[in-house]
């Protein structure tokens, strides 16, 4: 069986986002998952040549500066429009050899002219809903993450709406964002609870299922797995008019849209139709997931090595791969370091002369 790293974000160890697709993977390959800390030592390179993997996987994590030393050549990236700005598009664009694929409509259009080898997919969750079943909840519920989308972003969109019903916030923002609080008297207004902590993914998912309305907490999203869930339990999804939401609802339809700046009061009285077509739209995206979902590993497998290299080229273009990397490590680390670096991948003449220029 065919050897996939797949090198991932120690966040998700917790989040557990990336987990679908390493699900997939391992239907096909033996897929050995590395935590950022792992492969971002100086030791990285030379401990995936060493490997022999057959592709080298980077989920979300930037690769640019591990990719000139791999021996591997199926290297793809999997970049997220929420982390890339314009400089880390035309980053992409600067390894010829990489392979991306894309689960945002909008950063796939931006690197058509940078990237040949692309591939294009839209991720759906498996809907957590019965089709045709009663949807449930009332009320709206909101997490705050960031500074983009508070509570101030909240009151003006449900506005005098009475129909929402009580509105339950989440209080754990992410890291450099401030929780805005309500006042006590918009606490009473809106009939207002509060959550800080939940256990479990589960717990939080049965919290969201007693709403009738979940608003996304980004303004753009890489996937945006938060609201997606939230489509697949039939919720009124309330999302910022961007990327990726924007490629997922359309206002008034399935969901509402609006604009984080200049938040407007929506209009709630078809929530009823909004919510239907908000389950069916999620049905129909996940069974053309279940299919599309393929097209990822046909993807991989059609970047596979035609033949297979004699191992004595393999072993020539390995040393000199890991002899770069460790000359340019050694110009700028202290002496002992340096020598660690050194030591496991260059001849030990060599290792001496390199120490005698240093000193």
């Amino acid at each position: 069986m065919r050897k996939i790293l797949f090198i991932d974000h120690s966040y998700h160890t917790k989040t557990g986002s990336a987990q679908f697709l390493i699900d997939l993977l391992e239907t096909r390959y033996h897929v050995e998952v590395a935590r950022d800390g792992w492969w971002g030592n100086f030791l990285g390179p030379m401990h995936i040549n060493q490997a022999d993997f057959d592709a080298v996987i980077f989920w979300q994590l930037p690769p640019f500066a591990l990719v000139p030393y791999l021996e591997c050549k199926n290297v793809l990236y999997f970049p997220m429009f929420d982390s890339h700005d314009e400089l880390d598009v035309a980053a992409i664009g600067s390894l010829p050899n990489l392979g991306v694929v894309s689960f945002c409509h909008a950063l796939n259009e931006q690197l058509s002219n940078l990237v040949n080898d692309r591939l294009y997919v839209k991720y759906y969750p498996q809907p957590k809903v019965a089709s045709g079943e009663k949807l449930d909840g009332e009320g709206l519920f909101f997490w705050q993450r960031t500074r983009d989308i508070t509570w101030d972003t909240i009151r003006v969109l449900v506005g005098e709406n009475k129909s929402v019903g009580s509105v339950h916030l989440h209080r754990a923002v992410d890291p450099g964002a401030i929780w805005q609080a309500p006042t006590a008297e918009e606490e009473k207004k809106y009939s207002i609870t509060y959550s800080d902590w939940f256990e479990t993914k589960e717990d939080y998912q049965a919290k969201v299922a007693e709403s009738a309305l979940y608003v996304a907490p980004r303004r753009k999203e890489g996937i945006g797995m938060s609201f997606l869930e939230a489509l697949s339990m039939g919720k009124g999804v309330l999302a910022h008019d961007g990327p990726t939401m924007n490629e997922y609802i359309a206002h008034g339809e399935n969901g509402f849209l609006f604009d984080c700046d200049h938040p407007q009061p929506i209009d709630f009285g078809d929530l009823a139709r909004v919510r239907r077509n908000a389950l069916d739209s999620a049905y129909e995206g996940w069974r053309t997931w279940e299919d599309d979902k393929l097209r990822i590993v046909d993807f991989i497998e059609s970047r596979m090595p035609k033949a297979v290299e004699k191992s004595s080229t393999r072993s020539r273009s390995r040393w000199l791969l890991n002899t770069r990397y460790a000359l340019l490590r050694l110009r700028k680390s202290p002496r002992r370091i340096a020598g660690a670096i050194a030591r496991r991948v260059l001849p030990f003449e060599m290792v001496e002369t390199l120490h005698k220029r240093k000193e």
